[in-house]
């Protein structure tokens, strides 16, 4: 949750209540060994831990609605909480950033960690993370989550993404397709934020151009 301290305070300061949450810890990881990481666990049961906090949210606060802001994999579960668990009612607005809704190809570095994967499962999860692989494109996670609809009618969202990020690609894999009665704005942060300076996927949720 540290990455998105700045844009917290922010929200505050204009009189938002922002909450967050930390999820997908997974243990048996090379990652493992940094405290402050997280999003490395299963999908699965990471979207789960993320549909749980924001209906705690909501229970807590008595809102009717929510306004999500994710980056990465948030995308993910921000989609499955709406599109597969059946929440649209719940939520006002969605905000991504370097979103990899679709999947990514790593800038071309998927296909060797696909290839590994397929070789030495356990390993490949080790050091890459069972969430790294998951979100390949091709993978049966991805396959699954591209079954279900990117967006919800009565919802507004928003993409932002950069021509820099090579941690999810290509930009096509962060865009919302929008179906009837959705509101989507897919941006290139580069071209309107930052049209002299780079923003790489890390840098998105911290950097004050965004």
């Amino acid at each position: 949750m540290w990455e998105f301290d700045k844009f917290a305070h922010r929200l505050s300061e204009e009189g938002y209540c922002a909450y967050g949450t930390n999820y997908g810890k997974e243990l048996l990881t090379a990652q493992a060994i940094v405290p402050s990481l997280y999003g490395t666990a299963d999908l699965e049961s990471s979207s789960e831990e993320v549909a749980a906090s924001i209906d705690s949210v909501l229970a807590r606060t008595g809102a009717e609605k929510v306004d999500i802001v994710a980056h990465s994999q948030g995308a993910l579960h921000a989609k499955n909480y709406i599109s597969r668990y059946g929440n649209a009612d719940k939520v006002d607005r969605v905000v991504t950033m370097g979103a990899s809704l679709h999947g990514t190809t790593l800038n071309g570095f998927g296909e060797i960690l696909a290839t590994l994967t397929h070789a030495l499962p356990r390993l490949s999860a080790f050091f890459a993370s069972t969430a790294a692989i998951q979100q390949l494109i091709g993978s049966a996670t991805m396959n699954a989550a591209n079954s279900y609809p990117d967006t919800a009618p009565g919802i507004t969202y928003t993409s932002m993404y950069s021509t820099s990020d090579t941690t999810v690609t290509p930009n096509s894999a962060s865009q919302f397709a929008a179906v009837p009665g959705a509101n989507v704005v897919n941006i290139n942060a580069e071209t309107v934020c930052s049209p002299t300076v780079a923003i790489t996927h890390q840098e998105m949720p911290s950097n004050p151009r965004m």
